[in-house]
């Protein structure tokens, strides 16, 4: 929209603090929308593939301690009762339980898979990223509802489009939708009450944005984002995970050892 104004020197300055406003709030939105549409899935992604793997063997050992614990338990409250624990009816107890767990790790083994395989897949070269990033922003500036509330149905539709294909990474189709802008629109009278009122709406609206990401960055995966590109960090956190695995086999080893001898005791033993 085209707007007609005195530009006496205050409305002047509310102009430009208008322009600097969509600016803000342009760069916010492209911001926020790149992290959801891109970087979660590749933060995601490079998290499970550095220490992923030793964080699935974790969990798949602790499945089978509690396992072997459950099964120590139930075996136990036979011999509460001075009774030959029924191994079969154990089984058959812990069967629904163990495939729950199984079931489980399949879940978290094919998140590790997929993991490997996004980071295998191509990605836009950086001049192609930048020239899909400039087109996207000026789109958003042109079409985003809460810069443009007088907007034509025809222009949140194509608002629509536009975000189908930044997500899909489809630059010819941003740069076709960006012509699309060229129409002339009619000029409209604006006082120096409106532009003072958008100036405040404006405002109002990059502090909630900045708000949003703000908080979005503090949760996973963005608040490793810093981390996964320190190699000491990683290295770190490996070795936890290792000793943590370490730690896991040994115990799994002493209940099994376990489990083994109280197999061996009947009733008769205790007199």
């Amino acid at each position: 929209m085209n707007y007609m104004l005195d530009l006496t020197p205050e409305n002047r300055i509310l102009h430009q603090q208008a322009d600097s406003l969509r600016k803000d709030f342009t760069d916010l939105y492209e911001q926020w929308n790149y992290m959801l549409t891109y970087e979660e899935s590749a933060l995601n992604a490079l998290y499970l593939n550095e220490i992923g793997g030793q964080q699935f063997e974790a969990h798949r050992l602790t499945t089978e301690l509690a396992h072997l614990k459950h099964k120590i338990q139930l075996a136990q409250a036979y011999f509460n009762r001075n009774v030959q624990p029924d191994w079969a009816t154990i089984d058959q107890q812990l069967a629904h339980q163990l495939a729950v767990y199984q079931r489980k790790l399949k879940e978290e083994a094919a998140r590790l898979a997929e993991a490997k395989q996004y980071l295998r897949s191509g990605f836009l070269n950086e001049a192609e990223g930048f020239q899909l990033k400039q087109a996207y922003r000026q789109l958003v500036r042109a079409l985003h509802p809460d810069l443009n509330p007088d907007q034509t149905e025809a222009d949140r539709e194509l608002f629509l489009k536009v975000q189908a294909a930044y997500q899909l990474c489809d630059l010819p189709a941003l740069n076709g939708l960006l012509l699309m802008l060229g129409k002339d629109t009619p000029s409209t009278a604006i006082t120096t009450s409106d532009l003072t009122a958008e100036v405040r709406m404006l405002s109002e609206k990059v502090v909630a944005l900045q708000k949003k990401i703000d908080q979005l960055g503090a949760k996973f995966p963005f608040m490793y984002r810093e981390k996964l590109s320190d190699e000491t960090w990683v290295a770190a956190e490996k070795e936890k995970l290792n000793q943590q695995i370490t730690d896991l086999e040994k115990e799994i080893t002493e209940k099994t050892n376990y489990l083994e001898l109280l197999k061996t005791w009947t009733p008769e033993s205790l007199h």
